[in-house]
């Protein structure tokens, strides 16, 4: 995986998580408990290097290779705090 499909990949996979965020059910349970406002809400994703495996070898290469760069052993694929109105 060259850093520009990992950059893909952490672009995609975040809208996702973020379109996840704004499942109405979610609102409506933070509404009814009021952590709405006030940056009550973190929500953050973590991929664990060490852990990077797939069945097909040259895959776990690639992605190993292409988070060779990366500091420690976790990348952040979101970090977002609730503003109320999404993630901000």
């Amino acid at each position: 995986m060259t850093s520009t499909k990992l950059e893909q990949f952490t672009q995609e996979f975040q809208q996702a998580v973020i379109d996840a965020l704004y499942n109405p059910k979610l609102l409506e349970i933070c509404q009814n408990y009021g952590l709405m406002e006030g940056n009550v809400l973190k929500f953050q994703c973590m991929l664990n290097l060490k852990n990077v495996q797939s069945e097909d070898a040259t895959v776990v290469q690639e992605i190993k290779d292409a988070l060779q760069e990366i500091p420690g052993q976790e990348l952040v694929m979101v970090n977002c705090v609730w503003c109320g109105t999404g993630c901000c």
